[in-house]
Protein backbone atom coordinates (compact mmCIF):
# COMPACT_ATOMS: atom_id res chain seq x y z
CA UNK A 1 0.00 0.00 0.00
CA UNK A 2 1.22 3.49 -0.83
CA UNK A 3 0.72 5.73 2.19
CA UNK A 4 2.55 8.83 1.02
CA UNK A 5 1.58 11.32 3.72
CA UNK A 6 2.23 11.70 7.46
CA UNK A 7 -1.53 12.20 7.77
CA UNK A 8 -1.91 8.45 7.42
CA UNK A 9 -0.03 8.32 10.72
CA UNK A 10 -0.66 10.98 13.35
CA UNK A 11 -3.43 12.63 11.37
CA UNK A 12 -5.73 9.65 11.13
CA UNK A 13 -6.54 9.26 14.81
CA UNK A 14 -7.50 5.86 16.15
CA UNK A 15 -5.13 6.01 19.13
CA UNK A 16 -6.55 6.17 22.63
CA UNK A 17 -4.06 8.00 24.83
CA UNK A 18 -4.01 7.67 28.60
CA UNK A 19 -2.09 10.35 30.52
CA UNK A 20 -1.05 9.43 34.07
CA UNK A 21 0.10 11.93 36.68
CA UNK A 22 3.09 10.89 38.80
CA UNK A 23 3.95 12.12 42.26
CA UNK A 24 7.54 12.91 41.26
CA UNK A 25 10.23 12.03 38.74
CA UNK A 26 11.10 8.74 40.46
CA UNK A 27 7.50 7.54 40.20
CA UNK A 28 7.27 8.75 36.60
CA UNK A 29 10.38 6.72 35.70
CA UNK A 30 8.90 3.60 37.28
CA UNK A 31 5.63 3.99 35.35
CA UNK A 32 7.48 4.73 32.11
CA UNK A 33 9.60 1.59 32.38
CA UNK A 34 7.01 -0.89 33.60
CA UNK A 35 4.15 0.18 31.35
CA UNK A 36 6.29 -0.09 28.20
CA UNK A 37 6.32 -3.94 28.15
CA UNK A 38 2.50 -3.91 28.36
CA UNK A 39 2.19 -1.99 25.08
CA UNK A 40 2.25 -5.02 22.79
CA UNK A 41 -0.36 -6.78 24.91
CA UNK A 42 -2.69 -3.80 24.69
CA UNK A 43 -2.10 -3.34 20.95
CA UNK A 44 -3.17 -6.93 20.29
CA UNK A 45 -6.12 -6.73 22.68
CA UNK A 46 -7.48 -3.47 21.22
CA UNK A 47 -6.64 -4.16 17.55
CA UNK A 48 -9.15 -2.37 15.34
CA UNK A 49 -7.57 -1.46 12.00
CA UNK A 50 -7.43 -4.36 9.55
CA UNK A 51 -8.47 -2.08 6.67
CA UNK A 52 -6.19 0.70 5.39
CA UNK A 53 -6.93 2.91 2.40
CA UNK A 54 -9.67 0.59 1.19
CA UNK A 55 -7.69 -2.64 1.42
CA UNK A 56 -7.94 -5.56 3.83
CA UNK A 57 -4.37 -5.96 5.07
CA UNK A 58 -2.45 -8.83 6.67
CA UNK A 59 -2.31 -7.09 10.06
CA UNK A 60 -4.89 -6.02 12.61
CA UNK A 61 -3.26 -3.01 14.25
CA UNK A 62 -2.57 0.52 13.11
CA UNK A 63 0.75 0.80 14.97
CA UNK A 64 3.17 0.09 12.11
CA UNK A 65 1.17 2.29 9.71
CA UNK A 66 1.49 5.17 12.15
CA UNK A 67 5.22 4.61 12.63
CA UNK A 68 6.01 4.18 8.92
CA UNK A 69 3.87 7.09 7.68
CA UNK A 70 5.80 9.51 9.91
CA UNK A 71 9.24 8.05 9.19
CA UNK A 72 11.36 10.89 7.78
CA UNK A 73 14.79 9.24 8.11
CA UNK A 74 17.19 9.84 5.26
CA UNK A 75 19.05 7.08 3.42
CA UNK A 76 22.07 7.72 5.64
CA UNK A 77 19.99 7.57 8.81
CA UNK A 78 18.40 4.32 7.65
CA UNK A 79 21.80 2.78 6.97
CA UNK A 80 21.25 2.54 3.20
CA UNK A 81 24.11 4.94 2.47
CA UNK A 82 27.40 5.84 4.20
CA UNK A 83 26.97 8.40 6.98
CA UNK A 84 28.50 11.67 5.77
CA UNK A 85 26.15 14.48 6.75
CA UNK A 86 23.73 12.72 9.13
CA UNK A 87 24.46 12.52 12.86
CA UNK A 88 24.30 8.74 12.81
CA UNK A 89 22.21 5.70 11.98
CA UNK A 90 18.70 5.79 13.45
CA UNK A 91 17.23 2.36 14.12
CA UNK A 92 13.60 3.48 14.32
CA UNK A 93 11.13 6.06 13.08
CA UNK A 94 10.47 9.05 15.29
CA UNK A 95 7.28 7.27 16.31
CA UNK A 96 7.87 3.78 17.65
CA UNK A 97 8.73 1.79 20.74
CA UNK A 98 10.98 3.19 23.44
CA UNK A 99 14.67 2.86 22.74
CA UNK A 100 15.78 2.38 26.34
CA UNK A 101 14.48 2.11 29.87
CA UNK A 102 15.14 5.00 32.24
CA UNK A 103 15.70 2.89 35.31
CA UNK A 104 14.87 4.14 38.83
CA UNK A 105 16.29 7.48 39.96
CA UNK A 106 19.73 7.66 41.63
CA UNK A 107 18.11 8.08 45.06
CA UNK A 108 15.67 5.19 44.59
CA UNK A 109 16.03 1.98 46.58
CA UNK A 110 14.52 0.01 43.69
CA UNK A 111 17.13 -2.47 42.46
CA UNK A 112 15.06 -4.20 39.77
CA UNK A 113 16.66 -2.37 36.83
CA UNK A 114 19.60 -3.95 35.06
CA UNK A 115 21.46 -2.07 32.33
CA UNK A 116 21.44 -5.30 30.29
CA UNK A 117 17.71 -4.75 29.66
CA UNK A 118 18.76 -1.88 27.36
CA UNK A 119 20.17 -4.33 24.84
CA UNK A 120 19.41 -2.40 21.62
CA UNK A 121 21.62 0.18 19.94
CA UNK A 122 20.32 3.73 19.54
CA UNK A 123 21.82 7.09 18.61
CA UNK A 124 21.72 10.22 20.74
CA UNK A 125 23.30 13.68 20.71
CA UNK A 126 26.47 13.15 22.75
CA UNK A 127 27.04 16.87 23.40
CA UNK A 128 23.55 17.23 24.85
CA UNK A 129 24.02 14.14 26.98
CA UNK A 130 27.32 15.42 28.38
CA UNK A 131 25.81 18.83 29.10
CA UNK A 132 22.98 17.22 31.08
CA UNK A 133 25.31 14.95 33.04
CA UNK A 134 27.51 17.93 33.88
CA UNK A 135 24.58 19.48 35.77
CA UNK A 136 23.82 16.31 37.71
CA UNK A 137 21.40 14.37 35.48
CA UNK A 138 22.06 10.62 35.51
CA UNK A 139 23.24 8.82 32.38
CA UNK A 140 19.99 7.03 31.47
CA UNK A 141 17.85 10.16 31.69
CA UNK A 142 20.51 12.29 29.95
CA UNK A 143 20.67 9.94 26.98
CA UNK A 144 16.87 9.71 26.90
CA UNK A 145 16.62 13.48 26.46
CA UNK A 146 19.64 13.70 24.14
CA UNK A 147 18.08 11.29 21.64
CA UNK A 148 15.43 13.94 20.89
CA UNK A 149 18.04 16.21 19.33
CA UNK A 150 19.41 13.66 16.87
CA UNK A 151 16.44 14.02 14.51
CA UNK A 152 15.53 16.76 12.01
CA UNK A 153 11.75 16.72 12.41
CA UNK A 154 11.49 19.53 14.94
CA UNK A 155 8.76 22.12 14.59
CA UNK A 156 7.05 24.94 16.46
CA UNK A 157 4.11 27.17 15.67
CA UNK A 158 4.61 30.79 14.59
CA UNK A 159 2.89 31.87 17.80
CA UNK A 160 5.55 30.13 19.85
CA UNK A 161 8.41 31.71 17.91
CA UNK A 162 7.32 35.29 18.56
CA UNK A 163 9.09 37.35 21.16
CA UNK A 164 7.94 36.48 24.67
CA UNK A 165 6.93 40.11 25.21
CA UNK A 166 4.59 39.93 22.22
CA UNK A 167 0.95 39.88 23.32
CA UNK A 168 0.26 36.95 20.98
CA UNK A 169 3.16 34.88 22.27
CA UNK A 170 2.39 31.62 24.06
CA UNK A 171 4.95 32.64 26.77
CA UNK A 172 6.16 29.08 27.07
CA UNK A 173 9.65 29.91 28.41
CA UNK A 174 10.88 26.98 26.36
CA UNK A 175 8.62 24.34 27.88
CA UNK A 176 6.16 24.27 24.98
CA UNK A 177 9.10 24.11 22.57
CA UNK A 178 10.45 21.09 24.42
CA UNK A 179 7.03 19.48 24.26
CA UNK A 180 7.18 19.83 20.47
CA UNK A 181 10.47 17.92 20.48
CA UNK A 182 8.74 15.19 22.43
CA UNK A 183 5.80 15.28 20.01
CA UNK A 184 8.14 14.60 17.09
CA UNK A 185 9.56 11.56 18.89
CA UNK A 186 6.37 10.00 20.24
CA UNK A 187 6.83 6.46 21.50
CA UNK A 188 4.61 3.78 22.97
CA UNK A 189 5.17 5.42 26.36
CA UNK A 190 6.05 9.11 26.71
CA UNK A 191 7.54 11.05 29.64
CA UNK A 192 6.54 14.69 30.05
CA UNK A 193 8.25 17.06 32.52
CA UNK A 194 6.32 19.48 34.75
CA UNK A 195 4.93 22.60 33.09
CA UNK A 196 4.95 25.76 35.18
CA UNK A 197 2.47 27.40 32.84
CA UNK A 198 -0.22 24.73 33.26
CA UNK A 199 1.01 23.71 36.74
CA UNK A 200 1.06 20.06 35.75
CA UNK A 201 3.55 17.71 37.33
CA UNK A 202 5.46 14.79 35.85
CA UNK A 203 3.27 12.88 33.41
CA UNK A 204 3.52 9.53 31.65
CA UNK A 205 1.44 9.00 28.53
CA UNK A 206 0.45 5.51 27.39
CA UNK A 207 -0.27 5.59 23.66
CA UNK A 208 -0.68 1.93 22.71
CA UNK A 209 -4.46 1.57 22.82
CA UNK A 210 -6.63 1.72 19.72
CA UNK A 211 -10.00 3.46 19.98
CA UNK A 212 -12.79 0.94 20.46
CA UNK A 213 -16.30 0.89 19.04
CA UNK A 214 -18.17 1.85 22.20
CA UNK A 215 -17.63 4.23 25.09
CA UNK A 216 -17.91 1.28 27.48
CA UNK A 217 -14.94 -0.49 25.87
CA UNK A 218 -12.82 2.67 25.85
CA UNK A 219 -13.65 3.30 29.51
CA UNK A 220 -12.76 -0.28 30.41
CA UNK A 221 -9.27 -0.11 28.88
CA UNK A 222 -8.59 3.33 30.34
CA UNK A 223 -9.63 2.10 33.78
CA UNK A 224 -7.38 -0.95 33.44
CA UNK A 225 -4.32 1.12 32.55
CA UNK A 226 -4.97 3.56 35.40
CA UNK A 227 -5.48 0.73 37.90
CA UNK A 228 -2.42 -1.11 36.62
CA UNK A 229 -0.31 2.02 37.10
CA UNK A 230 -1.44 2.22 40.73
CA UNK A 231 -0.74 -1.50 41.23
CA UNK A 232 2.77 -1.11 39.78
CA UNK A 233 3.52 1.55 42.40
CA UNK A 234 1.66 0.01 45.35
CA UNK A 235 2.79 -3.61 44.85
CA UNK A 236 6.23 -2.74 43.42
CA UNK A 237 5.64 -4.92 40.37
CA UNK A 238 8.60 -5.75 38.18
CA UNK A 239 7.66 -5.97 34.48
CA UNK A 240 11.13 -5.51 32.97
CA UNK A 241 12.00 -7.54 29.88
CA UNK A 242 14.88 -6.76 27.48
CA UNK A 243 14.11 -4.08 24.88
CA UNK A 244 14.81 -6.64 22.13
CA UNK A 245 12.03 -8.88 23.48
CA UNK A 246 9.65 -5.93 23.67
CA UNK A 247 10.40 -5.09 20.03
CA UNK A 248 9.60 -8.67 19.01
CA UNK A 249 6.37 -8.50 20.99
CA UNK A 250 5.31 -5.37 19.11
CA UNK A 251 5.77 -7.17 15.77
CA UNK A 252 3.75 -10.16 16.94
CA UNK A 253 1.00 -7.95 18.37
CA UNK A 254 0.09 -6.62 14.93
CA UNK A 255 -0.44 -9.99 13.29
CA UNK A 256 -3.90 -11.18 12.33
CA UNK A 257 -5.86 -12.33 15.41
CA UNK A 258 -2.79 -11.85 17.61
CA UNK A 259 -4.91 -11.69 20.75
CA UNK A 260 -5.68 -15.40 20.37
CA UNK A 261 -2.95 -16.82 18.15
CA UNK A 262 0.29 -15.23 19.33
CA UNK A 263 2.53 -15.68 22.35
CA UNK A 264 4.54 -12.86 23.90
CA UNK A 265 7.71 -12.64 25.93
CA UNK A 266 6.78 -11.80 29.49
CA UNK A 267 8.28 -11.80 32.93
CA UNK A 268 7.22 -14.89 34.86
CA UNK A 269 7.49 -13.55 38.43
CA UNK A 270 6.27 -9.97 38.71
CA UNK A 271 7.01 -9.72 42.43
CA UNK A 272 10.75 -10.44 42.37
CA UNK A 273 13.71 -8.24 41.56
CA UNK A 274 13.00 -4.99 43.41
CA UNK A 275 15.45 -6.09 46.14
CA UNK A 276 18.10 -6.96 43.56
CA UNK A 277 17.42 -10.72 43.69
CA UNK A 278 16.37 -11.83 40.22
CA UNK A 279 14.57 -14.97 39.13
CA UNK A 280 16.54 -17.76 37.53
CA UNK A 281 18.02 -17.17 34.06
CA UNK A 282 16.61 -18.62 30.87
CA UNK A 283 13.46 -18.55 28.78
CA UNK A 284 10.60 -20.96 28.17
CA UNK A 285 9.97 -20.79 24.43
CA UNK A 286 6.82 -22.14 22.80
CA UNK A 287 6.80 -23.24 19.20
CA UNK A 288 10.40 -22.28 18.45
CA UNK A 289 13.01 -19.83 19.69
CA UNK A 290 12.06 -17.03 17.30
CA UNK A 291 8.49 -17.97 16.54
CA UNK A 292 5.46 -16.27 18.00
CA UNK A 293 3.00 -18.93 16.83
CA UNK A 294 1.46 -21.17 19.43
CA UNK A 295 2.15 -24.87 19.06
CA UNK A 296 -0.93 -27.06 18.80
CA UNK A 297 -0.15 -28.57 22.18
CA UNK A 298 0.92 -25.34 23.86
CA UNK A 299 -1.89 -25.60 26.39
CA UNK A 300 -0.69 -29.01 27.56
CA UNK A 301 2.24 -27.68 29.57
CA UNK A 302 3.08 -29.93 32.50
CA UNK A 303 5.49 -28.72 35.15
CA UNK A 304 6.39 -32.34 35.96
CA UNK A 305 7.17 -33.30 32.37
CA UNK A 306 10.73 -34.04 31.29
CA UNK A 307 12.55 -31.50 29.05
CA UNK A 308 12.12 -33.79 26.03
CA UNK A 309 8.38 -34.13 26.73
CA UNK A 310 8.04 -30.36 27.06
CA UNK A 311 9.89 -29.81 23.79
CA UNK A 312 7.63 -32.31 22.05
CA UNK A 313 4.65 -30.29 23.26
CA UNK A 314 6.12 -27.03 21.95
CA UNK A 315 7.75 -25.87 25.21
CA UNK A 316 11.52 -25.50 25.22
CA UNK A 317 13.55 -24.22 28.15
CA UNK A 318 16.42 -22.16 26.76
CA UNK A 319 19.44 -21.30 28.88
CA UNK A 320 20.59 -22.34 32.36
CA UNK A 321 18.44 -22.69 35.45
CA UNK A 322 15.17 -24.45 36.18
CA UNK A 323 12.09 -24.08 33.93
CA UNK A 324 10.05 -23.45 37.07
CA UNK A 325 12.11 -20.43 38.13
CA UNK A 326 13.12 -19.05 34.75
CA UNK A 327 12.95 -15.28 34.34
CA UNK A 328 11.03 -15.07 31.03
CA UNK A 329 8.39 -17.19 29.36
CA UNK A 330 6.39 -16.92 26.15
CA UNK A 331 2.72 -16.61 27.16
CA UNK A 332 -0.61 -16.08 25.49
CA UNK A 333 -2.50 -12.90 26.32
CA UNK A 334 -4.97 -15.05 28.24
CA UNK A 335 -2.14 -16.33 30.44
CA UNK A 336 -0.60 -12.88 30.88
CA UNK A 337 -3.84 -11.25 32.01
CA UNK A 338 -5.81 -14.13 33.52
CA UNK A 339 -2.89 -16.12 34.91
CA UNK A 340 -1.29 -19.49 34.30
CA UNK A 341 -0.86 -21.90 37.23
CA UNK A 342 1.29 -24.20 35.12
CA UNK A 343 3.77 -21.40 34.44
CA UNK A 344 3.31 -19.90 37.94
CA UNK A 345 2.10 -16.61 36.45
CA UNK A 346 -0.28 -14.62 38.66
CA UNK A 347 -2.11 -12.72 35.89
CA UNK A 348 -2.30 -8.94 35.72
CA UNK A 349 -6.09 -8.87 36.00
CA UNK A 350 -6.00 -11.01 39.13
CA UNK A 351 -3.45 -8.67 40.69
CA UNK A 352 -5.52 -5.61 39.79
CA UNK A 353 -8.67 -7.20 41.23
CA UNK A 354 -6.85 -7.96 44.49
CA UNK A 355 -5.94 -4.27 44.70
CA UNK A 356 -9.47 -2.90 44.25
CA UNK A 357 -10.65 -3.39 47.87
CA UNK A 358 -7.63 -1.40 49.09
CA UNK A 359 -8.99 1.70 47.33
CA UNK A 360 -11.93 1.95 49.72
CA UNK A 361 -14.38 2.79 46.96
CA UNK A 362 -18.12 2.88 47.38
CA UNK A 363 -19.85 -0.35 46.40
CA UNK A 364 -21.33 1.05 43.19
CA UNK A 365 -18.00 2.46 41.97
CA UNK A 366 -16.07 -0.73 42.71
CA UNK A 367 -18.77 -2.86 41.11
CA UNK A 368 -18.58 -0.74 37.93
CA UNK A 369 -14.80 -1.22 37.75
CA UNK A 370 -15.19 -4.96 38.20
CA UNK A 371 -17.78 -5.00 35.42
CA UNK A 372 -15.35 -3.19 33.11
CA UNK A 373 -12.58 -5.64 33.92
CA UNK A 374 -14.88 -8.54 32.99
CA UNK A 375 -14.88 -7.25 29.41
CA UNK A 376 -11.08 -7.28 29.34
CA UNK A 377 -10.95 -10.73 30.93
CA UNK A 378 -13.32 -12.14 28.30
CA UNK A 379 -11.44 -10.43 25.47
CA UNK A 380 -8.17 -11.88 26.75
CA UNK A 381 -9.64 -15.37 27.11
CA UNK A 382 -10.92 -15.32 23.52
CA UNK A 383 -14.59 -15.41 24.47
CA UNK A 384 -14.90 -11.96 22.88
CA UNK A 385 -13.13 -11.08 19.63
CA UNK A 386 -11.31 -7.85 18.82
CA UNK A 387 -12.88 -5.18 16.62
CA UNK A 388 -10.33 -6.04 13.91
CA UNK A 389 -11.41 -9.69 13.91
CA UNK A 390 -15.07 -8.70 13.67
CA UNK A 391 -14.39 -6.34 10.75
CA UNK A 392 -12.28 -8.92 8.92
CA UNK A 393 -14.96 -11.58 9.32
CA UNK A 394 -17.66 -9.19 8.12
CA UNK A 395 -15.73 -8.28 4.97
CA UNK A 396 -14.78 -11.86 4.14
CA UNK A 397 -18.39 -13.04 4.50
CA UNK A 398 -19.92 -10.15 2.54
CA UNK A 399 -21.47 -11.33 -0.75
CA UNK A 400 -19.83 -8.47 -2.70
CA UNK A 401 -16.31 -9.20 -1.46
CA UNK A 402 -14.18 -10.87 -4.15
CA UNK A 403 -11.38 -12.05 -1.85
CA UNK A 404 -8.88 -9.73 -3.54
CA UNK A 405 -8.25 -7.52 -0.46
CA UNK A 406 -10.29 -4.69 -2.02
CA UNK A 407 -12.97 -3.36 0.33
CA UNK A 408 -15.44 -1.80 -2.10
CA UNK A 409 -17.59 1.23 -1.17
CA UNK A 410 -20.61 -1.07 -0.93
CA UNK A 411 -18.90 -3.43 1.52
CA UNK A 412 -17.50 -0.48 3.47
CA UNK A 413 -20.93 1.17 3.74
CA UNK A 414 -22.63 -2.00 4.94
CA UNK A 415 -19.89 -2.60 7.51
CA UNK A 416 -20.01 0.95 8.90
CA UNK A 417 -23.78 0.91 9.03
CA UNK A 418 -23.76 -2.38 10.95
CA UNK A 419 -21.10 -1.08 13.35
CA UNK A 420 -23.18 2.02 13.97
CA UNK A 421 -26.20 -0.16 14.74
CA UNK A 422 -24.12 -2.25 17.13
CA UNK A 423 -22.79 0.86 18.87
CA UNK A 424 -26.34 2.17 19.31
CA UNK A 425 -27.49 -1.27 20.53
CA UNK A 426 -29.93 -1.79 17.66
CA UNK A 427 -28.05 -4.91 16.57
CA UNK A 428 -26.63 -7.50 18.97
CA UNK A 429 -23.01 -8.61 18.60
CA UNK A 430 -22.37 -11.10 21.42
CA UNK A 431 -19.07 -12.16 19.86
CA UNK A 432 -17.77 -8.57 20.17
CA UNK A 433 -19.37 -6.97 23.24
CA UNK A 434 -19.98 -8.29 26.72
CA UNK A 435 -23.63 -8.34 27.71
Amino acid sequence: LLLDSPLFGVGSGGILRVTLCAADLDEARILYDHLAPISAIMIALTAGTPIVRGYLTDRDSYWEVQCSATDDRSAQERGFAPVTTAKGKLMKSGLGTIESYLGPGPSSKDMSFNSQYNDMYYTYESAASVALMNVGIDRELSQHVARLFIRDLHFATAKMLRDKDDATSSRSNGQEHFKRFLGCNRQNVCLYPPNTRTRSGWEVEFVSLEVQLTDEENAAFISFIVLLSRVIISYSLNLYIPISMMNQNMVRAQKVNAAKEQVFFFRRDLFSGRDGKQSGPGLISRGGENSGWINTHAGDYNADATPSEREARGHRHLGPGSPDTTEYVELTINEILNGSPTHKVAGLLNIVLSYLPKLGLEYQAENELRRQLVLIRRRASGKLCTLATWMRNFVEKHPDYRHDSVVSPEVNYDMLRTLNDIEERRVAAPELLAT
